[in-house]
């Protein structure tokens, strides 16, 4: 049978590039010696760090083969032999994946062996089966098998492997990421061996401690800038010279960028200009240099709105809704996030308009690809930890490269997560990994998921994480929050948003104990009615603890009128969102639709880095899938209403979303009219949430309200006869202008009833 690689040429293939690779002679000895007008100077054409490479057979019991149906000679697909594949068992020992910052700088031993083990990895000959070409390729392109033989019944020759837009999205990409480690494992641990003398020993145990990197682009501290070990073009390592001493050098950084060595591959097997690029690219210029500053702009410029979504994540108490950026039912406007929307604007802020990052087909050869899903991989073992109860549930199929989907098809927790096999021969499952600490078995665990808790009760891994979820990602409500059960028209810039007035008091006695990983030490505080309690706060190994304690009294603030509550442990603020649905199939390629609180500048070049722009919700998925599959997703506002020192009451908030919040949808380097997109539904809904102050409990989102005033007869907006998308309360009219306050249509409530049977 013969594989289908010419079907659609990409937006891109209008494009030409003019990158050009020069030849090195030799392997640089010092940076200034490495820097070169190329954008990537490439290995020398004799570097083969490690060229003998095989998987250690005492490290695994697997029996790879070594000539690739992927690298065949035709574009016939060539059945392998019966037998030959390689398990997903993970790497020998148990070990935590590290934040890639705190890899670099608090364990270089360990960072030195990961990217040397990743250099080897990158230089292994693509036609290899465990080669660093043909294991991204097994997500996307060439869409052909992976250790197997192809079934014309079962094979869908026109995808990749990979799974998108359905909870198995999630869990389909757990095994992915433990195969690569294992390699890279196996890689570090070879290279470590080659080390004599006193040496031998650091590198050996540095090496049994790499795993991959995460990058979390939510945190505090980074604000999701890039990571220097992802932009500098060279690296220097410590790596064995040709004697097992320990030898200094500059290499290429292999995160920077993959560099493809087999031009047949790539004219055989990708389509458009990733026929010709010869290596991975971000941000792309016309040229197809990258340009990581623009994507770091990108990314920083939404922060907040990114950090806010991850940790809404949290309060999502189906899997389903977690995991899956897929629409079409009525859910919660808190629910409409996802952990695979979230992960789609970052494809999208990272490739732009024509790099790797972000085409599903090319974005696993991008580096930077496994950092990212490193950190999805931890947010979904932390949501497991948070709800343990939760796994995937059926839901209609996604079709892959493994599995051809029919009509009526269904996924749930069984259904195989193929290419990816056991020792005895059978499929990987969701059910393999269907709680946080079912990791361990496969030689990895995250800060946030301790190896103490392994054998402990679920709830105290329960607690634990709730706390870390509390002090990684919750939003700072010093200004925004108040201590009345009812806040409103606090302007949350630094004077609440309690509604209360005056003062109350509390005299009871509040205390509380803490306890966290790490070096770091609990603190505690009482304040209000003696039912405060401390938190523990630490990273790292060993545990930390801390009690807090004390009288104090506790200040209801805020204007307007009602009852402050000086004694109560929450703390409240109004929370606004805008929630989009869309459908993938509407545009023949990737396109994302932007929010803006404020002006929109004229050229669409500066729409992702304005000032006024919040978030947006981006495509993401392979050709086949893109066909009408409706996705959707959520663009938290609260944040940039308080940096424009906007009241959150709805009186106030809603006539000035009304005037200020826009959106448009950007193709490339294009603006789509919203009229030519049927499926566009935007809405906007506002919820109190209750913030607890002990750190062990999840945010409460009271009555969720959809604000259709905002978006009425607005293109692209939710309308008031739109009502079954959402589950929520049409929010009272606030707006006394009368071509909405007064128009029949707002009103209209029929077809409530008519989609009834829609909802979850």
């Amino acid at each position: 049978m013969t594989t289908t690689t010419s079907r659609m040429t990409t937006t891109t293939s209008r494009m030409t590039t003019t990158t050009s690779r020069t030849t090195v002679t030799s392997l640089m000895t010092s940076y200034n010696s490495y820097k070169t007008t190329d954008p990537y100077k490439p290995y020398p054409s004799d570097y083969k760090p490690y060229d003998d490479y095989k998987p250690s057979t005492t490290y695994k019991s697997y029996k790879p083969s070594q000539s690739s149906a992927r690298a065949s000679q035709t574009k016939t697909i060539v059945p392998r032999q019966s037998g030959s594949f390689t398990p997903v068992t993970g790497p020998p020992n148990l070990q935590p994946r590290m934040a890639i910052e705190d890899m670099e700088t608090g364990s270089p031993d360990v960072y030195n062996m990961f990217i040397l083990a990743l250099a080897a990895m990158q230089a292994d000959d693509e036609n290899r089966d465990l080669s660093y070409y043909q294991v991204s390729g097994i997500h996307g392109r060439p869409y052909v098998p992976w250790q197997s033989q192809f079934d014309p019944n079962t094979m869908d020759p026109n995808r990749g492997y990979c799974t998108h837009g359905n909870a198995l999205f999630a869990t389909w990409h757990r095994p992915y990421l433990i195969l690569i480690e294992q390699i890279l494992c196996d890689h570090a641990i070879r290279i470590a061996g080659r080390f004599t003398g006193s040496d031998a020993q650091r590198y050996r145990e540095a090496a049994d401690r790499v795993r991959l990197p995460y990058w979390d682009w939510s945190s505090q501290v980074t604000r999701s800038r890039l990571p220097t070990a992802i932009t500098s073009q060279g690296v220097t390592v410590v790596q064995p010279d040709a004697g097992g001493a320990a030898q200094t050098t500059v290499i290429p950084n292999p995160l920077y960028a993959y560099r493809f060595t087999d031009d047949l591959n790539r004219q055989r097997y990708f389509e458009g200009v990733f026929q010709t690029i010869p290596q991975t690219c971000r941000q792309p210029d016309g040229s197809f240099n990258s340009r990581n500053e623009l994507a770091e702009s990108e990314m920083t410029n939404t922060y907040e709105a990114r950090r806010a979504n991850t940790y809404n994540l949290f309060s999502i108490p189906t899997f389903g809704e977690f995991a899956a950026a897929s629409g079409g039912g009525a859910s919660a406007p808190s629910n409409w996030v996802s952990v695979e929307s979230i992960h789609n604007n970052i494809h999208a802020h990272l490739g732009g308009s024509t790099g790797h990052m972000s085409y599903v087909d090319y974005a696993a050869f991008d580096p930077v690809f496994w950092l990212h899903h490193c950190n999805v991989d931890r947010l979904i073992a932390m949501y497991q930890a948070v709800w343990p109860n939760e796994y995937v549930q059926p839901g209609p199929a996604a079709g892959t490269f493994g599995r051809i989907v029919r009509p009526g098809d269904r996924d749930d927790v069984n259904t195989p997560l193929r290419p990816f096999r056991h020792p005895d021969g059978s499929d990987w499952t969701s059910a393999d990994t269907s709680s946080a600490v079912s990791i361990m078995n496969y030689g990895y665990t995250y800060p946030e998921i301790p190896t103490e808790y392994r054998t402990r009760p679920p709830q105290d891994l329960t607690t634990f994480v709730t706390a870390r979820v509390n002090e990684l990602y919750r939003p700072s409500l010093g200004g925004g929050g108040g201590t009345g059960p009812n806040p409103g028209t606090g302007a949350g810039n630094g004077t609440g948003s309690g509604t209360g007035s005056g003062t109350g008091s509390g005299t009871g006695t509040g205390s509380g104990t803490g306890s966290g990983t790490g070096t770091g030490s609990g603190t505690g505080s009482g304040t209000g009615n003696g039912t405060d309690s401390g938190t523990g706060s630490g990273t790292g190994s060993g545990t930390g603890s801390g009690t807090g304690s004390g009288t104090g009294s506790g200040t209801g603030s805020g204007t307007g009128s009602g009852t402050g509550s000086g004694n109560s442990p929450y703390r409240y603020r109004r929370e606004w969102i805008a929630h989009v649905q869309m459908d993938q199939g509407d545009l023949d390629d990737k396109y994302s639709l932007l929010v803006f609180i404020g002006d929109i500048p004229q050229s669409t070049g500066s729409w992702q880095t304005a000032p006024d722009h919040v978030g947006d919700c981006s495509t993401f998925g392979d050709e086949k899938s893109r066909k009408e599959h409706v996705i959707r997703g959520s663009v938290p506002l609260t944040e940039a209403l308080i940096a424009k020192n906007v009241d959150l009451d709805p009186t106030s908030c809603v006539p000035y979303l009304r005037k200020n919040l826009k959106w448009v949808v950007q193709q490339g380097d294009r603006s789509v009219p919203i009229k030519s997109l049927k499926s566009i539904k935007v809405g906007v809904s506002s919820s109190v949430v209750e913030y607890p102050d002990d750190y062990r409990e999840l945010p409460k989102w009271r009555k969720e309200e959809t604000h259709y005033d905002i978006t009425y007869q607005r293109d692209g907006g939710l309308q008031y006869n739109e009502t079954y998308l959402v589950k929520s309360e049409e929010a009272p009219s606030v707006i006394s202008n009368t071509s909405i306050s007064q128009d029949p249509g707002r009103t209209r409530t029929p077809l409530r009833k008519r989609f009834a049977k829609l909802r979850f």
